[in-house]
């Protein structure tokens, strides 16, 4: 299944506007898809991030659109899948848990699945360490994803530093 980041990929590897019949067919999409292709698309233009224009859609150039794609080259060189990182709740989660040396699920107000789901997400990809199941306890610590996934969604890239 294509996603808005696929769409935003694919886009950014293009130097020239491609209109949504031709990124269907890249796709390998069918008609009956065309909707659900042009509705992500629209989302790219309305979050400003793709410009459309009678030649189709293009990728607009700004720090915002420069940061994201780099995200993505970054994820993809490194086997990590972008669509579950970018994320702006998960951003939020990111950030709180940076001020922390060590953080648990209390430290949190998020359900509990929330919380088991963005914490697997993050051991998957080693950008933290568990340090106990149960009760569970684990640290993050800052990497360059992290804080361009913070930046992206403009939150503050605070972190708490470690006792000597």
């Amino acid at each position: 299944m294509v996603t808005i980041y696929d769409l935003f990929a694919y886009l950014g590897k293009r130097d020239i506007p491609i209109k949504t019949p031709e990124i269907m067919r890249d796709f390998h999409k069918r008609e009956y898809e065309y909707a659900n292709i042009y509705r992500m698309l629209s989302k790219l233009v309305e979050e400003n991030l793709v410009s459309k224009t009678s030649n189709g859609f293009q990728i607009k150039f700004s720090k915002k659109t420069q940061l994201l794609y780099k995200i993505i080259s970054y994820c993809i060189d490194n086997d990590i899948n972008y669509n579950y990182l970018i994320n702006k709740s998960l951003a939020k989660f990111i950030s709180k848990a940076l001020l922390k040396t060590e953080f648990t699920p209390k430290d949190f107000l998020i359900d509990s699945k929330t919380f088991k789901k963005y914490t697997e997400i993050l051991n998957n990809y080693g950008l933290i360490i568990c340090m106990s199941r149960k009760p569970f306890k684990a640290r993050i610590f800052e990497s360059y994803l992290l804080d361009s996934i913070l930046q992206y969604f403009d939150m503050p890239i605070l972190i708490k530093k470690e006792r000597q």
